[in-house]
């Protein structure tokens, strides 16, 4: 049942998703943060709520250790990617990001301390660029395109 819910989980939801931060934006945002469940509405109606967290769980681990194996030039395109998808203006998340560490949050908890210093350094060098890239408040979708 738990694969059904993985599969269900990535064929209609994360697929949809074109950037690994961003699915890990996503599946940390369904994670208590007092409990460390992971909750989705359709998913605990369709497979209960314990094959949900499960399945949510299993893909959040999954996503987090497939932008690990990411080199930093790839990590640095899924980021241009996820940040060219946001509404928001960039500049204010990059800011944000930064001062509240917003990052750190994206981790699952199975993550071992080498997981979380690789992933938190590589996340403060990206979120760096990604503020020099705005200073001065460009804020157009053409700002993260290579020069």
């Amino acid at each position: 049942m738990v694969r059904s819910a993985i599969d269900d989980l990535w064929s209609v939801t994360l697929s949809q998703i074109p950037s690994l931060l961003g699915r890990l934006v996503y599946l940390s945002s369904m994670r208590d943060p007092n409990t460390g469940v992971y909750a989705h509405q359709g998913l605990a109606q369709r497979f209960g709520t314990s094959e949900a967290d499960t399945a949510i769980r299993q893909s959040h681990e999954s996503a987090f250790d497939r932008w690990l194996l990411l080199k930093v030039g790839e990590q640095r395109e899924d980021c241009e990617l996820y940040w060219s998808s946001l509404l928001e203006d960039r500049r204010l998340v990059a800011e944000s990001w930064t001062q509240t560490e917003t990052y750190r949050g994206l981790l699952p908890a199975s993550a071992s301390p080498a997981q979380r210093q690789d992933f938190n350094s590589h996340m403060e060098i990206l979120l760096e660029w990604l503020r020099n890239v705005y200073a001065g408040g460009a804020d157009d979708r053409d700002a993260l395109q290579p020069q």
